[in-house]
């Protein structure tokens, strides 16, 4: 973190403040570490996370909380705090994402007529993300291998259905424009298919134009987070329902992955051993809607 004394002689004014900004920013650095950036490059997400995890859900309280930390992140330039509105807030306290079981997941993934989009819903409820969707975007197919996928801080185990799925996406020689959703949507297309760039390296292929080098470059961020949005969309569409969202299926994965490890040690995790399982596991979900949730499934 920089900037730390300066902000302080600038910036608080009171021995109350100061004590409260005093442990605000070590947990700041703890999150640094456990999300390997400094806190200057946090976006939205990021802080999100950060006030979700700093041991209250009460709105007033996370307020207070995010008040303080929105005036440095103001300070040393970092404009994430603009994207973040009431609404967040209200929805670290309500708490609303809820167990996504993966025979449903399976279910809905039927809809799509891509493979892609099948494979990239499935991926997502194996908790592969990243920021931004860079784990989705950033994936070739040469770390794919056969149930394995390897990532730059884990593997990942497939099933055999995912597997499978996963492997058709690699065959598909190209995509099918859902054209009825676009006319609803009052969108124009002037084709049905358009086929990909074989030489490309990454599993999740681009539409080839000169933008993104003949379809050779990785999925842009806009671009990728336009098209999972879409997806999730018409899974909650399909179903006439509001609960599955990427973090809900994220979530769900590192919930299933606890109580894996819970079943086979016999014991259930206190929530000090359930953020440091998530920290190993390497994927960025909230801790206290997994312990809630793995609790919540433990006891079924």
């Amino acid at each position: 973190m920089i900037k730390i004394d300066e902000f302080f002689k600038e910036q608080v004014n009171s021995e109350s403040a100061k004590k409260s900004y005093i442990t605000l920013f070590k947990r700041i650095k703890e999150f640094e570490k456990q999300l390997k950036k400094e806190v200057e490059f946090w976006d939205k997400d990021d802080c999100i996370f950060f006030l979700s995890n700093l041991g209250s859900r009460k709105y007033n309280t996370v307020a207070v909380k995010w008040s303080l930390f929105k005036k440095y992140l103001f300070y040393i330039g970092n404009e994430s705090y603009k994207h973040i509105i009431k609404l967040d807030l209200e929805k670290i306290e309500n708490g609303t994402i809820q167990y996504i079981p993966k025979d449903r997941v399976i279910k809905v993934v039927e809809n799509f007529e891509n493979y892609l989009d099948k494979a990239l819903i499935l991926l997502l409820r194996n908790g592969i993300k990243g920021e931004e969707f860079s784990e989705l975007s950033q994936l070739k197919t040469e770390n794919i291998k056969d149930n394995i996928i390897k990532l730059d801080n884990r593997e990942v185990a497939l099933n055999e259905y995912d597997t499978s799925i996963v492997e058709r996406a690699r065959k598909e020689r190209g995509y099918h424009m859902d054209v009825k959703e676009a006319k609803e949507q009052g969108k124009r297309i002037t084709y049905s298919y358009y086929g990909y760039n074989n030489e490309s390296e990454y599993f999740w292929k681009n539409r080839p134009n000169k933008f993104n080098e003949n379809g050779l470059a990785p999925m842009k961020k806009n671009a990728a987070l336009v098209k999972i949005n879409n997806l999730i969309g018409k899974i909650n569409k399909y179903e006439g329902n509001n609960d599955i969202s990427v973090t809900s299926l994220v979530t769900s994965y590192v919930v299933d992955e606890v109580l894996k490890v819970e079943k086979s040690l016999g014991f259930t995790f206190s929530e000090l051993q359930t953020k440091t399982f998530i920290e190993k596991l390497g994927v960025k979900c909230n801790l206290f809607t997994v312990f809630t949730l793995k609790n919540e499934m433990g006891g079924n």
